[in-house]
């Protein structure tokens, strides 16, 4: 999965420049604590939601929000991602891909 800041001071282009290429949920926490100094969000309170499809890029866009740490705002923008976040695996353990268990993938998914 691909993510980019949701930012508006940004245009697409700088959005585009700083996109990053994310393959498990803790890469996307690590991603977000990365860029924002692990301070302003609560990323127990990630949500994911689909946003638009962005011609212009060529994403299934969707929008990654979390309520800032101090509970002062709910469900604040942080990235926008070109596929939903509960594909995603937890991490890569051995090698293998480690789901929830309410998020494991039939085989078919594989």
């Amino acid at each position: 999965m691909h993510i980019r800041p949701a930012a508006s001071f940004l245009s697409l282009d700088e959005s585009m420049e700083r996109a990053k290429e994310v393959n498990t949920i803790k890469e996307l926490k690590d991603c977000i604590n990365n860029h924002f100094g692990g301070v302003y969000f609560d990323l127990d309170t990630l949500k994911c939601r689909f946003y638009c499809d962005d011609r212009r890029i060529g994403w299934h866009t969707y929008l990654i929000t979390a309520d800032f740490a101090d509970g002062t705002y709910k469900q604040q923008a942080i990235v926008f991602a070109d596929g939903p976040v509960d594909k995603l695996p937890l991490c890569i353990l051995n090698g293998k891909p480690v789901y929830l268990p309410e998020q494991k993938p039939t085989t078919d998914e594989v």
